[in-house]
């Protein structure tokens, strides 16, 4: 029999979501910082 090496899809949010949850404060900064970076990339 083979071993399944494919990573489930519920594996893989139950891995991300406390990831997410620990790093929003992160990841809302960094979006921020995308966004008002693009908006005067596309202002000048």
């Amino acid at each position: 029999m083979k071993k399944q090496n494919k990573i489930q899809p519920t594996q893989l949010m139950e891995y991300l979501v406390p990831f997410i949850i620990r790093h929003q404060v992160v990841l809302i900064a960094f979006l921020l910082l995308y966004l008002i970076c693009s908006n005067f990339a596309f202002l000048s």
